[in-house]
């Protein structure tokens, strides 16, 4: 603290040694962003005093902003920083009060003219607000007053979302953004406009300093010393375990090419409506928008109704570097937004400057504005818009990405790249960086144009640390510096990349570098590989969309997003759901299918779709992407889409409604199977789609009318039509088959080419099987596929009929080969342990009746599971090194999770080794702690959020599923759930009690299933499942068979119980 002057000086003697304080201040190395914070609040009570008394002199506030501009600026912010807020949101009052007397309603006009002419002096933001008064309350920073609902929702972004990077002022400033626009209470925006604003994340810097050393922020400032106390109360009186009790809001943002909604983390789903739909989506989840854009989206939350402007307004401008929506400042014909290189979007055509905008999509326009030099102007049929942007100090990159990171900001570059330098702060006409990677670093020096604007190539950079030539994926950090006195200092201007040096582009499915990487770590990638001459590829089969690609980085193991670089077509279902398809699929739809899209991607620019007959020329020439809304299929008489290039034209999807049959029997027998099928139309053709267990699909067609067939049949399949309108097909078996193959059968009426797929009018699959002669060597693909299907829900009369034995016997004897394969158990763990698809169908099969003991695996099996992106795998993965080595420093174990050790207050404080775990005592302990609401990401375990996101999927589920509900007695569940409730009791009556908390919600159902799944972990981990079963057979009745069906269930319904369980027990097993 500075020592202060006497109030009895000069009052003008005083108010110019202070304003030569704020002045320098404002100067000086990483002054706060905010006017306000310019030199300590302590200085207000003399300012105030010399201001008075110059005010009784006859002085007017704007004669004091003329003489005292910096002082008299910074005591407004001061005084608005120190009262607005607590009890009361006028301003003017408050002004009032620091001069002795509120100004009439014509000074003040003059005054705000006046505090803006001191802004524009000394470079502070001055126009584009929607009131007078937002001009000094964006300089005031966070007021006192809201202090609290900055730190809270800081802590509620922290729960939901962990710690972004210190070394990436980009990361930091999305965190802090999304941290006020998602967790500030309805109706509080004053402190959302600063922060928005800043875009050095002083305050989320602040955050981060008290999370790894309060003591020393407490030092910075009494600002810093107010908000670190703030926190710690905070945390304190709501507990870290509650910080999500409300719900967060939605985010519109720029993904892949297209508007998005971005559902914030948190546990549970979010309802919400758009237009006549009602959808549940995930948390932290991103859900493109359906076409025609949406313009509005509403939800409750805590009992209020929420509502998010969508596409309502003549332009929706994003932030081209991190996709995040920027809010301009809008007056009656000018925006200002805090950018210099915008995102423009639009539902209508429009112009920047004259140049026409891009179609990037059905009624969707786009154009990149660049607004470094000079405003653009926005012309539309909606209207006209002066679009100004604002100078900025930051690191941006220019380039092509070879990948981007998952579930983290940032991509991977190749050295061709370019760093882009924007310095409008600086005065110098050359910019120095520090580059730093790992123990090197050096300085870089840029030279800046008349735009403030410098260019530097990534490759420059890493020649100068000498690593050019290395072959690895590396981490580099960019730091601004500044001049004082000679000395080079760091700014807060940082960047984080990932540069691959090598890197020169792809070929085919080839990563073609000088050196191939040896940081690859195959265990956390997915359809990337080494190829046979040591060079990473993609997996050739295709099949997906995104390949997942890990490299381990100064000790860290950083996962990136690769697109596949050919055709590819991904269905996007409304519930959020995204399943790449292969090419000529068909795409079966059901009548709450119809919002759903088409996202197809082609890596050339110049193809054409046909979509239905109609042709859209170069969808691609703008966007290696186009979404197709399937509602523009709807009762269209031509439903396939092509792609098509010159003369090459390729079949990507057919589209199919669905319809029961008026008739269906099914009759498998020794030569093949038979089926007799009567439709609700007069059927003019048959499809037959046979597709085996490698993935291979061929189709066959039968027509009855004047329409010609456009695909052979096979002559082992015979469609035959009589004279009552009824069809009969023979699938006949083959004695060279080597795969199980899987038949779905298409029709369609006499006189129209639009095919309808047979399904039940549940939307029950409808399907035959034809067994392999000579079953081929079962493979992990197989296994797979075959699993899925097993997984579908299939019409009584096909599953009853012949398909349930056929089915299950190959599945059966692929999963049980798998299991006996080198690396094959770890397979399994994966395959039941992948990504859940959304369904409302509790499939009857677990692969844990095949292999009971498929959670007795090795733990180091477990480490496979890390390559799936999702809660349960990365959670799972962690029971390869849970108990093993110092439990304290592993940082996966949520560090309350140690309390579950009986030493554990001993072991703190002599640093002896842990043990004496019990899940009982963890159970007991989180309880305690309360339910929490943060959202849980699989990369801590064992916590209080990881029990709650636990409790919170398995009720989701049931409700799902319908079960135990109080209808399920009399729905079509109701079987199901007193079997599984037979179960349950079977187990528990001879198992350890867990005692009901506040997270079983007053449910029977979910502490029976807690106990059941602990008594099921228990036995997994220490090779006693078998026995278990045995004993609950005996105990209830059942079959063996149907006791390991039930399990399965179970293990279904609550993957994320069964996790915290697993974990919990191999704890037990190695350190009770």
């Amino acid at each position: 603290m500075r020592e202060q002057k006497s109030a009895s000086m000069d009052p003008q003697v005083l108010l110019r040694t202070k304003d030569f304080l704020v002045n320098r201040a404002q100067k000086s190395l990483n002054a706060p962003p905010f006017l306000a914070l310019a030199i300590e609040l302590s200085h207000l009570s003399d300012t105030r005093i010399a201001l008075q008394a110059l005010v009784k002199e006859g002085y007017t506030p704007q004669k004091l902003l003329h003489k005292f501009p910096n002082v008299t600026a910074w005591a407004i912010c001061a005084s608005l920083l120190e009262n607005y807020g607590q009890g009361s949101q006028e301003i003017w009052p408050l002004i009032g009060r620091l001069f002795g007397k509120e100004p009439s309603l014509a000074a003040r006009t003059e005054i705000v003219a006046s505090f803006k002419s001191v802004c524009r002096k000394i470079g502070l933001v001055t126009d584009g607000f929607d009131r007078n008064v937002d001009v000094f309350l964006i300089h005031v920073g966070v007021a006192r007053g809201q202090m609290g609902h900055v730190a809270k929702a800081f802590l509620q972004q922290e729960a939901a979302n962990g710690l972004p990077s210190s070394d990436d002022v980009v990361q930091l400033n999305r965190w802090e953004d999304d941290a006020v626009l998602t967790f500030l209470p309805v109706g509080v925006h004053v402190p959302e406009r600063p922060i928005l604003h800043d875009e050095t994340a002083w305050m989320a810097a602040l955050f981060l300093k008290w999370r790894g050393n309060p003591t020393e922020l407490r030092k910075q400032s009494t600002f810093a010393a107010e908000f670190a106390e703030t926190l710690d109360k905070i945390e304190k009186d709501v507990g870290s375990s509650k910080l999500l009790a409300s719900q967060p809001s939605p985010r519109l943002i720029w993904l892949d090419g297209r508007p998005q909604l971005q559902v914030p983390a948190g546990a549970g789903r979010l309802q919400v409506n758009i237009g006549s739909q009602t959808l549940r989506l995930r948390r932290g989840q991103t859900w493109p928008l359906t076409t025609p854009l949406p313009s509005e989206l509403t939800w409750i939350a805590d009992g209020e109704d929420r509502y998010l402007p969508l596409y309502n307004s003549t332009f929706v401008i994003f932030e081209p570097e991190d996709g995040r929506q920027l809010v301009p400042r809008k007056g009656t014909t000018e925006w200002i937004v805090q950018t210099s290189v915008a995102t423009v979007t639009s539902t209508r055509e429009f112009t920047v400057n004259g140049v026409p905008a891009d179609l990037f999509g059905p009624d969707l326009y786009v154009a990149q504005v660049s607004l470094r030099d000079k405003p653009a102007e926005l012309r539309s049929s909606k209207g006209n818009v002066v679009l100004r942007g604002s100078k900025r100090t930051r690191i941006s990159i220019d380039g092509r990405p070879i990948a981007v990171q998952s579930g983290k900001a940032g991509s991977l570059w190749p050295g061709d790249a370019d760093i882009v330098l924007e310095a409008a702060l600086y005065t110098d006409r050359l910019v120095t960086l520090k580059a730093q990677c790992g123990e090197k670093s050096e300085l870089v020096h840029c030279e800046l144009d008349e735009n403030d604007i410098g260019r530097l190539s990534v490759n420059d950079i890493l020649e100068k640390l000498h690593l050019d030539q290395t072959g690895n994926p590396i981490r580099l950090v960019l730091t601004m510096l500044r001049d004082a006195d000679g000395q080079f200092i760091e700014t807060r201007i940082r960047r984080e990349i990932f540069v691959w040096p090598t890197y020169t582009g792809l070929d085919g499915v080839t990563f073609l570098s000088a050196m191939p990487p040896s940081n690859f770590v195959s265990a956390s990638s997915k359809h990337v590989s080494y190829d046979e001459s040591g060079n990473l590829c993609l997996d050739r089969r295709g099949g997906y969309d995104k390949a997942l690609v890990g490299f381990e980085i100064d000790s860290e193991t950083r996962q990136f997003l690769v697109d596949w670089p050919e055709i590819s077509i991904v269905l996007e279902k409304t519930n959020g759901t995204r399943e790449p398809l292969i090419l000529g699929s068909a795409i079966i739809l059901g009548l709450d299918d119809w919002n759903s899209s088409l996202v197809v991607r082609s890596p050339d620019r110049r193809a054409t779709l046909t979509i239905a007959g109609r042709s859209l020329d170069r969808p691609f020439a703008n966007t290696g992407s186009w979404a197709i809304p399937l509602r523009q299929l709807h009762k269209a008489h031509d439903n396939q889409i092509y792609l098509v290039n010159g003369a090459a034209r390729t079949l990507l999807a057919r589209i199919e409604t669905v319809a029961a049959p008026k008739e269906l029997v099914v009759n498998y027998r020794a030569d093949g199977v038979t089926a007799r099928i009567r439709a609700p139309f007069s059927i003019g053709g048959v499809l037959i789609a046979a597709e085996d267990e490698g993935g291979q699909v061929v189709t066959s067609e039968f027509s009855f009318d004047h329409f010609p067939s456009d695909v052979p049949a096979d002559p082992k399949i015979s469609a035959q039509k009589a004279a009552d309108d009824r069809v009969t097909i023979l699938l006949k078996n083959s004695r060279s088959s080597e795969m199980l193959r899987l038949f779905d059968i298409s029709l369609r009426d006499v006189g129209n080419r639009r095919w309808t797929r047979l399904s039940t009018n549940r939307g029950d699959r409808i399907a035959l099987a034809v067994p392999a002669s000579e079953p081929a060597e079962p493979t992990v693909e197989a296994m797979s596929r075959i699993d899925g299907w097993i997984n579908q829900c299939f019409a009584a009369e096909c599953w009853d009929g012949g398909l349930n034995r056929l089915l299950t016997s190959r599945w059966a004897e692929v999963v049980r080969a798998i299991d006996h394969q080198a690396g094959g158990r770890a397979a399994i763990l994966s395959l039941v342990h992948a990504e859940e698809e959304d369904s409302n169908w509790l499939p009857m099969k677990h692969v844990v009746e095949v292999v009971p003991e498929l959670h007795s695996a090795e733990a180091f099996e477990y480490s496979a599971l890390g390559a799936i992106d999702s809660q349960i795998g990365r959670a799972l993965s962690r029971l390869n090194s849970i108990g093993r080595g110092q439990i304290r420093q592993n940082s996966a174990i949520d560090p309350r999770a140690l309390l579950g050790f009986k030493n554990a207050r001993s072991a703190d404080r002599l640093g002896e080794e842990l043990s004496g775990f019990s899940t009982l005592r963890l159970i007991n302990v989180l309880q305690m702690l309360g339910t929490s609401r943060a959202f849980w990401d699989g990369r801590t375990v064992l916590g209080p959020e990881h029990r709650q996101a636990a409790m919170t999927g398995l009720i989701e589920r049931c409700e799902d599923f319908r079960l135990f509900s109080e209808d399920a007695a009399e729905g079509p569940m109701s079987l199901r759930s007193a079997r599984l409730n037979q179960l349950m009791q079977g187990v528990i009556k001879n198992a350890p009690d867990i005692p009901k908390g506040p997270e079983h919600e007053e449910q029977d159902y979910v502490l029976w299933i807690d106990q059941t799944l602990m008594a099921y972990a228990s036995a997994a981990r220490r090779n006693k499942v078998l026995v278990l079963f045995d004993k609950v057979a005996q105990s209830t009745g059942f079959s063996l068979a149907e006791t390991k069906r039930l399990f399965g269930e179970l293990l279904r319904i609550a993957p994320e119980l069964l996790t915290f369980h697993l974990l919990c027990q191999e704890l037990e097993r190695l350190r009770s």
